[in-house]
């Protein structure tokens, strides 16, 4: 009986430990917009945007509350399949300064669909993740 109480501790202990660790990471932002102006303010903020049937650029901005001394940030696309299962469509890898508070990446679309976009740091840290909807027009 200690043996299993000690055992639900541990697993308890170990779940808040590595929630814990993971709250700076789910404070970052991440915001689809049309532009950003120079102070990092996202200008039209949407989660669906309108392209051309030759493509469309859309801003995602990245944002977080301090300084994470990352020297590269890298984003990944996912189209979503009719099943949600997620299809991989690109990825942009970007040089950041460490004491940078936001960056912004224009991201280029061709096709209609539902997207999800995963911001990562230096060692594949999860920086933000969001989902965008893309229509054409």
């Amino acid at each position: 009986m200690v043996a299993f109480k000690l055992r639900r501790f541990s697993t308890a202990l170990l779940l808040f430990l590595i929630g814990l660790y993971s709250l700076p990471v789910l404070s970052q932002q991440l915001t689809f917009c049309e532009k950003v102006d120079r102070n990092g303010n996202a200008q039209k903020p949407s989660n669906y945007f309108i392209i051309r049937p030759t493509g469309g650029t859309v801003q995602a901005l990245v944002t977080y509350p301090r300084p994470l001394q990352l020297n590269e940030a890298t984003i990944d696309i996912y189209q979503i399949g009719p099943q949600g299962k997620e299809q991989f469509e690109s990825s942009v890898n970007l040089p950041v300064q460490q004491d940078w508070l936001w960056f912004v990446q224009p991201l280029r679309f061709y096709k209609k669909g539902n997207y999800v976009v995963y911001v990562y740091g230096d060692k594949s840290r999860l920086l933000g993740v969001s989902k965008i909807r893309i229509d054409v027009r």
